[in-house]
């Protein structure tokens, strides 16, 4: 119903933000990931919105990057994981690690992730496998070997993912497709 939300950021509240959006503040619950990846209060800010409505309440999910908004969405799809438990376990665990977890059968690693026990991991792994395999594969096409070691260098360097996406496909613009890891770096540092 309300895909994005756009305007200046005039609170991070680490777990929620509130956007002022022609004069109106409106407040999206985030994930301590996408708190901590937020600009500035005062800077524009543009979030993809997922509007929860539950026994008369309303509440909106703000998200930085559409895979996080996707896994959400096929999270509370199962008995017992709400927007609130999805969002806790996205703040532990970025969503396409999750995915890998659940595209490997990876039970244990599920069980270890706040809010997941024995009976969710094994409840995930049922429903999301082929969800998470497919996100599994177009990620390892788009993002493969040096190309990515550079996006975690990048990421830990403090640059945020989506724009450390965009500073390295410029560099592979920039020195080839074939471009290694110590080229691919700080090229993609000169575009941040």
């Amino acid at each position: 119903m309300i895909e994005r939300v756009s305007g200046k950021l005039i609170r991070n509240g680490g777990t929620f933000a509130v956007i002022d959006c022609g004069g109106v503040g409106y407040k999206l619950n985030v994930s301590a990931r996408t708190g901590s990846e937020l600009p500035s209060e005062g800077e524009a800010l543009t979030l993809l919105s997922f509007l929860h409505v539950r026994e008369g309440i309303m509440q909106l999910y703000g998200f930085l990057h559409e895979s996080e908004r996707e896994v959400l969405l096929a999270l509370i799809g199962f008995s017992g994981i709400g927007p609130r438990l999805g969002q806790r376990i996205l703040s532990e665990i970025a969503p396409l690690d999750l995915m890998a977890l659940i595209a490997t059968e990876n039970r244990v690693g599920l069980t270890k992730i706040k809010g997941i026990g024995k009976k969710t991991a094994e409840l995930l792994v049922l429903g999301l496998k082929d969800l998470a395999l497919s996100a599994s594969a177009e990620t390892d096409l788009k993002i493969s070997g040096p190309m990515h070691d550079a996006m975690l260098a990048l990421v830990s360097l403090g640059v945020r993912e989506n724009k450390a996406q965009k500073a390295l496909e410029k560099a592979v613009k920039e020195l080839g497709s074939d471009a290694s890891l110590a080229q691919l770096i700080p090229t993609a540092l000169k575009h941040t």
